[in-house]
């Protein structure tokens, strides 16, 4: 009651200075902002890929200068290019990156941008783009890791070089740590994080330095990035290596070994990105495609460990075991966590 009974008086004090001449204005919401909210709220709502895809061409359509345009231009690249309809991507996207002021929106949409227009022969210059936003501010990994992933789709072998070397540089626990001062590492989450920053450079490095005709220094980058590797539980690292690696070696006529790498990414990783490769190693090692679905699906049989069993509790808090329901029926495992 004493709490209501302040909020009230407060409300009647504010309300009496009102009427005395003390305007007290409330701050306008900022347009971009509310521009971006309604279409966010929209785009969680959306119940198709469709549909978000068309909210998110005309939210970057009506509002290109919008920062936040950039981080959503991939959907509308991916969306199209499963289509098989990269142009109309290209038409849609690239008046955004031509509107667009701010650095940071301008350096994501040129980044997802740029293995399209490269496609379509219409490649953009990724250099002004990078040296806008670093006028603004250092590039992070993950900005690096950006340019890397454009720069090896649209063949521009010295610039993924060169930022995989920037990350190497300061690929070190204290940069790291410097990377995130308000948070909490140990040192063992530290070395492990830092040890994958290694890897994705070591794998682009490798990569630009074999299509820049050093194929044994990139063969050696490629063993370095493999030893320092934390491997998920079918064997992948999650990062290109493997695929880079399979490429090379196909390219060097290596077809069994090129298998060796690209298979297991292509049955439980980035297969849009592995497949042609393996489908002409396998082509070239086997005199021909025959039998190369039922390759694959050995493949998985024989990548696919056994789940060592485990218990777990269910929405009524009763433990479930793995063993006590394997073989019975269909099972989905779902792991989730709060956020």
């Amino acid at each position: 009651m004493k709490r209501k009974l302040t909020v009230m008086i407060f409300i009647a004090a504010v309300s009496l200075a009102t009427g005395c001449g003390q305007q007290t204005e409330q701050p306008a919401e900022d347009p971009a902002r509310a521009a971006y909210t309604a279409f966010r709220d929209a785009y969680l709502d959306a119940g198709t890929k469709a549909e978000q895809v068309a909210l998110v061409e005309r939210f970057v359509t009506e509002h290109p200068t919008n920062r936040y345009a950039g981080y959503y231009v991939v959907d509308i690249i991916s969306y199209y290019d499963d289509l098989g309809e990269p142009e109309a991507a290209y038409q849609i996207v690239q008046p955004v990156l031509a509107a667009a002021d701010d650095p940071e929106a301008r350096f994501n949409i040129g980044m997802a941008l740029a293995p399209v227009a490269a496609d379509l022969g219409k490649p953009l210059d990724l250099e002004p783009l990078i040296a806008d936003l670093e006028a603004e501010e250092a590039l992070g990994f993950y900005q690096r890791l950006s340019v890397m992933d454009a720069a090896a789709k649209t063949g521009a072998w010295e610039l993924e070089e060169r930022h995989a070397d920037e990350i190497l540089s300061r690929a070190t626990p204290q940069a790291y740590r410097a990377d995130y001062p308000d948070r909490e590492f140990s040192d063992d989450e530290v070395a492990a994080r830092v040890a994958n920053r290694k890897v994705y450079a070591l794998t682009h490095k490798g990569w630009s330095a074999f299509n820049q005709g050093r194929e044994d220094e990139a063969m050696a980058l490629f063993i370095e990035a493999d030893g320092l590797t934390d491997k998920n539980y079918v064997g992948l690292t999650g990062t290109p290596l493997e695929t880079y690696w399979g490429n090379a070696l196909w390219l060097q006529g290596d077809s069994e070994r090129a298998l060796e790498k690209l298979a297991p990414e292509v049955v439980f990783g980035d297969s849009d990105s592995a497949e042609p490769i393996l489908r002409q190693a396998y082509a070239v090692a086997h005199g021909g495609e025959e039998g190369y679905s039922n390759y694959l699906e050995t493949t998985r049989r024989e990548l696919a460990p056994t789940v060592d069993d485990f218990t777990l509790l269910d929405y009524e808090g009763n433990e479930v075991s793995l063993s006590e329901v394997r073989g019975s029926s269909v099972m989905l495992l779902a792991f989730w966590f709060p956020t």
